[in-house]
């Protein structure tokens, strides 16, 4: 018997209606095919799939977030009171765009407005959380978050517009957190709040950006390009790995993977 035998000669001459049975049997497949193919074909079997972000293209679909309007007035003081009641958005370890491994580190974060602002609330779990030593145009070199939010022509990919804005916001520890527009025309006054998890491996990070640092008016069904980095760093002044919500590790240069937001009442 040879490996180009069709299934239907393998159980002929196997006298089995077990045709995966039959194919361990036949001297050389395992050396020459992979005959967990017909596992696939005849059983139903899950074929197996590689989903590594760093070795699949990302952004083939784009993720979109939805923002709920604030149910009252938001205080940066990491509570969820007037927050909406929606379930937050998960970065997992599996979204390591950079690094070796992403060592246990993950995410959630959820997002609100109203006419002034929009609010962003994201609690990190980190092995050495709060490591952040850099200065702020640095920032994106420890721990903390990236943000990149983009207004007009939400279809075009490339190098960031103009209008783009790509913010860091560092976690050196408790209190008010540093950060720093790196694509803007001029700086603008961002509230940020950085609060240590009780548990000694994680943080919250709370912070409000005025649309106007946005260029972006806000109202239902406004809908524009968004994404969010988890920078994580084991001793404050490189990074070790960055995790990201649908985009890569080329964010800050290229919009093209970056995912949506659209305001919701």
């Amino acid at each position: 018997m040879t490996i180009s035998m069709v299934p239907g000669q393998v159980i002929q001459e196997q006298g089995t209606n077990d045709l995966v049975g039959a194919l361990q049997n036949v001297p050389g497949v395992y050396a020459f095919t992979n005959y967990g193919i017909y596992e696939v074909w005849l059983e139903g079997k899950t074929p197996y799939a590689f989903d590594d972000p760093k070795f699949v293209q990302a952004g083939n679909t784009k993720k979109v977030v939805s923002i709920p309007r604030a149910t009252g007035p938001i205080k940066i003081d990491g509570t969820t009171q007037n927050w909406p009641g929606i379930p937050p958005e998960i970065i997992s370890g599996k979204r390591l765009v950079f690094g070796s491994n992403a060592d246990g580190s993950e995410g959630t974060f959820k997002l609100c407005w109203d006419d002034q602002h929009l609010y962003i609330l994201a609690t990190v779990i980190d092995s050495t959380p709060m490591m952040s030593k850099v200065a702020p145009e640095r920032l994106w070199a420890g721990d903390g978050l990236e943000l990149f939010l983009g207004s007009e022509k939400l279809d075009e990919g490339g190098q960031l517009l103009f209008t783009d804005r790509h913010l860091m916001v560092g976690a050196p520890g408790s209190g008010t957190a540093p950060f720093f527009y790196s694509h803007s025309p001029q700086p603008y006054e961002c509230e940020a709040l950085v609060i240590p998890g009780g548990d000694g491996k994680s943080y919250t990070l709370e912070m409000a950006i005025p649309w106007e640092a946005l260029g972006i008016k806000p109202q239902v069904a406004t809908e524009f390009l968004f994404d969010l980095a988890i920078n994580d760093s084991s001793n404050g002044t490189s990074r070790r790995a960055q995790l990201m919500w649908n985009g890569t590790d080329k964010n800050s240069g290229d919009r093209t993977h970056w995912g949506r937001a659209k305001l919701l009442p």
